[in-house]
């Protein structure tokens, strides 16, 4: 996803597949309110890019592992907290033979990680932070 890119002011979806003719990199734009179809779209994608390098987060490196697909992030902000070798790669900001790299290696997840980053991304699931959110506000209330 990239938000606010070039092709229009809302959110847009990079898609890179890969099959016998080679890699293709498609961008489109999600007009509207994309909750319909933004799991779909990043499920039939082999990998998905965040390209940014100031990202707290980085939700939709979650929201594509969830759908099973592997991702390529920057090594700064978020991308090493989310990104792990087995499902995704890390490229070094502002290097593009690093990214290019990364999304080489990525394309190879894709054939047999779905099941992996859905995994991985459980980590992320309310059910699994919430509870750990009401044990910390809990401790703190505690320390009072």
């Amino acid at each position: 996803m990239l938000p606010g890119s070039a092709c229009c002011a809302t959110p847009a979806i990079l898609v890179v597949t890969s099959g016998a003719v080679g890699t293709a990199v498609t961008t489109f734009c999600l007009a509207g309110d994309p909750t319909d179809r933004l799991p779909r779209e990043l499920a039939a994608a082999h990998v998905s890019v965040l390209p940014a390098v100031e990202e707290s987060f980085g939700l939709v490196l979650a929201e594509s592992l969830a759908a099973g697909t592997p991702v390529v992030a920057a090594r700064s902000g978020a991308g090493p907290e989310i990104v792990t070798d087995d499902v995704g790669r890390l490229f070094e900001p502002d290097d593009r033979d690093s990214l290019v790299e990364a999304l080489d290696q990525a394309l190879t997840l894709a054939d047999g990680g779905r099941e992996a980053c859905r995994e991985h991304a459980r980590r992320w699931d309310w059910s699994e932070v919430g509870p750990r959110y009401e044990r910390l506000l809990e401790r703190a209330r505690e320390a009072r």
